[in-house]
């Protein structure tokens, strides 16, 4: 396991390299964006392919990032708020396990029911 994240990772920069340098003078061509809506008007400035994809990956990054962000919050407060149930029974247990007093012979009597499973009769 520890020696496949490394060879992932060189064989995703070695195929960048690749594509770099067999898209090299293509990468360069610059562009501008254009865009009419009624009559507002906006072009953006001339900027090179290369730039654009770099870009493009950057805000990807960064939007992927902030969805996992808000995804562990969530999954923290989830957390927080099952460890205080948890706490809660605890403390519950605790207090009824005071309360009832400890036998060593069986205080109840056993009844087999059509399943196998052993039932105590109820208490009060």
């Amino acid at each position: 396991m520890k020696l496949i994240r490394p060879v992932f990772i060189v064989s995703i920069f070695i195929l960048i390299l690749m594509f770099i340098i067999q898209n090299y003078d293509s990468l360069l061509y610059s562009t501008t964006f254009k865009i009419e809506f009624l009559s507002w008007k906006a072009e953006s400035l001339s900027l090179q392919l290369y730039l654009l994809i770099f870009i493009a990956f950057f805000l990807g990054t960064v939007l992927s990032a902030l969805y996992c962000v808000f995804d562990i919050f969530k999954l923290k407060s989830s957390l927080r708020a099952k460890n205080m149930e948890l706490n809660r029974m605890r403390k519950e247990l605790k207090i009824l396990k005071e309360k009832t007093p400890v036998s060593s012979e069986k205080s109840y009597v056993e009844t087999k029911e059509p399943f196998g499973v052993t039932i105590p009769p109820q208490n009060g």
